[in-house]
């Protein structure tokens, strides 16, 4: 594979088709993207990145750098173990931060406009897995519709569905059990929970998507409970995330799962009037 190999980036077309103003980011693309070429060839039909970078609120060494590839037929079983290769030195840190941040899913043609067809692939935070379908719908799939970019190939988002206010919400309501079981204070990532809580609200209150970043502020306007207070502090840890190292800020976190729990109160309320 090219990153096993090497780049000499002098003798090679460039395949990144929207630029950023980073060069970093756009460096780590063009490398993600000939790993992505060298790995599916002529069966590649569209890259998209969408999220955090879309929203200018990249927060490198916390965030995930999303994106979504498109292959003409289902991911094979003979293409898992080459994927799951293909994303360890990207992780190893040896090609710089963004690199480490690279997560999304390689999905078939077919489960853009139908998601429970096909067979995809999916890079998570927490490993690497084959999975029946693809998560492009819902929430995801209008994210994408707001705001993303289309690093390689063909213009693909049109056919994505948009969803309908309603199956947002139902994708906003079933996220709750999991904020609940699994939203306690303690880690660098605890502050998500309050941040995605925050974004959440704008949704179902103002109809609209934001960055974590936004929504921090906006939540310390807007929302109700006295969790707010806490969303300055966590929008600062996420966009530096070394401060999870010091003292003061690890007691911080640990005292994260009360004000969690009152988020999810907070957004099952909304939700219930929404409904």
């Amino acid at each position: 594979m090219l990153l096993s190999r090497g780049i000499d980036s002098g003798s090679m077309t460039i395949l990144l088709q929207h630029k950023f103003d980073d060069t970093e980011l756009n460096m780590t693309l063009e490398l993600f993207l000939r790993e992505c070429v060298d790995c599916f060839g002529d069966q590649l039909v569209s890259v998209v990145v969408y999220g955090s970078v879309m929203y200018d609120d990249l927060s490198p060494g916390y965030s995930d750098l999303d994106f979504l590839a498109v292959v003409n037929d289902d991911v094979s079983e003979a293409m898992y173990s080459r994927l799951s290769e293909m994303r360890k030195p990207l992780r190893s840190g040896h090609y710089g931060i963004l690199a480490t941040m690279i997560e999304g899913e390689f999905v078939p043609k077919k489960s853009l406009a139908s998601p429970a067809l096909g067979q995809s692939y999916y890079w998570g935070t927490s490993g690497d897995k084959p999975r029946p379908g693809s998560s492009v719908r819902g929430l995801v799939a209008e994210v994408i519709h707001d705001r993303a970019a289309i690093i390689y190939g063909e213009n693909i988002i049109p056919e994505i569905p948009k969803p309908t206010r309603e199956e947002i919400l139902q994708d906003l309501n079933g996220s709750i059990p999991g904020i609940r079981d699994h939203g306690c204070g303690g880690g660098l990532h605890s502050v998500d929970y309050l941040l995605t809580i925050a974004r959440f609200l704008i949704i179902i209150r103002e109809n609209r998507l934001s960055s974590k970043s936004e929504a921090a502020e906006w939540g310390v306007v807007n929302a109700k409970g006295a969790w707010r207070e806490y969303l300055p502090m966590a929008a600062e840890v996420r966009r530096n995330p070394e401060m999870a190292l010091r003292p003061d800020v690890k007691k911080w976190l640990e005292s994260l799962t009360g004000p969690i729990q009152q988020a999810c109160d907070e957004l099952d309320d909304e939700l219930a009037v929404s409904n």
